[in-house]
């Protein structure tokens, strides 16, 4: 059965504990932004205004967990309504920010920091190998779309930490928490697709040997891998001008295969509130009917936490296989070896 929960939200000075009449949370990966919408009652005035710090937890049975920390992003009341406020993480500066600014001889981990702290942005963790010799910082793309790009290039997670900064992890290899279905999963939709056949290369440009090198930023006649393989049924070339190296060009195709035969089995699952479940952790599932085949591990890409008023608290996300990246990359790892 699904439990009772508790929300704390704190708008500028003031904190209200058990005052929400409703509230949804959308949690996802780079470049969504993680929001929060709470309602509450007409009779509480918030004494704050946008842009004013905000913050959101949620206890439920097996603890309290900071959901949301960030910003005021929004504040509505109608006359004889009750009050709304809308919560963002500093994604959303990341997402509000067009930047135009070309770096140079600064890996990827750097050229994220230097983004980030461009639109105000905290920083977390960074744990992303992305060697450059250049990467062109343009305005068509929004800030959060850069670094989103720049964490797949490296094969990276980007998103928010509970404390609302920017953080880029590796992928996960194993499964840090595990749910159990009947108890936590209260239902349970897994879809599998067959697995893609053709082989995504992300095609660099530029004859050096590595990003350091006098001629990293000339042009090149000759795909980058030398040896990839010819586009057509088995292969696709997709543009990635930024990596300039062998080994920045094959590790990034590699992590663009990991993604795609990652995403051939989806879960979506509907569990009781669980306020420490994040987008990027990954999850394995025990005690599962025996039509069902989903253990895992799943890498979670999206979470929405959600709660009316008078109801219980309950968890939706959706994950797609973790599976695939360890035995992908091991495959390769020889291939990769060669162009160090």
């Amino acid at each position: 059965m699904t439990l009772p929960a508790v929300a704390s939200v704190t708008l500028g000075r003031q904190r209200y504990d058990s005052h929400a009449l409703g509230l949804e949370v959308q949690l996802g990966l780079l470049p969504s932004v993680n929001r929060a919408r709470i309602t509450l009652p007409r009779a509480v005035a918030p004494d704050a205004a946008p842009g004013d710090p905000a913050e959101l937890s949620l206890r439920a049975v097996d603890g309290s967990s900071v959901v949301l920390h960030g910003t005021l992003h929004a504040l509505s009341a109608a006359g004889a309504g009750a009050t709304e406020a809308v919560l963002a993480d500093d994604g959303a500066r990341l997402a509000a920010l067009r930047p135009c600014r070309t770096y140079q001889g600064q890996d990827g981990g750097t050229v994220v920091r230097a983004l980030a702290e461009e639109a105000g942005a905290g920083i977390g963790a960074l744990e992303l190998d992305l060697p450059l010799a250049a990467y062109v910082a343009h305005g068509r793309r929004s800030a959060a779309e850069h670094v989103a790009t720049l964490a797949k290039l490296g094969g990276a997670l980007a998103g928010c930490d509970e404390a609302g900064r920017i953080e880029l992890r590796a992928l996960p290899s194993r499964a840090e928490r595990a749910l159990r279905y009947d108890r936590e999963i209260l239902a349970l939709r897994v879809t599998r697709r067959a697995a893609p056949e053709v082989r995504q290369v992300m095609l660099g440009n530029g004859p050096a040997a590595s990003p350091e090198a006098p001629d990293a930023l000339l042009q090149s006649r000759s795909p980058l891998p030398a040896d990839a393989p010819p586009p057509g049924a088995q292969a696709r070339w997709l543009p990635a001008p930024a990596l300039r190296s062998p080994r920045a060009a094959l590790a990034a195709g590699q992590a663009r295969d990991t993604e795609a035969a990652s995403r051939a089995t989806r879960v979506e699952a509907r569990a009781i509130l669980l306020p420490w479940l994040r987008p990027g952790m990954v999850l394995e599932i025990q005690q599962l009917p025996d039509r069902l085949d989903a253990a895992g591990p799943w890498l979670v890409l999206t979470v929405c936490h959600a709660r009316l008023a008078g109801a219980p608290g309950e968890t939706r996300f959706t994950a797609v296989s973790a599976a695939a990246g360890p035995s992908l990359l091991a495959s390769l790892a020889s291939a990769v070896g060669g162009l160090l």
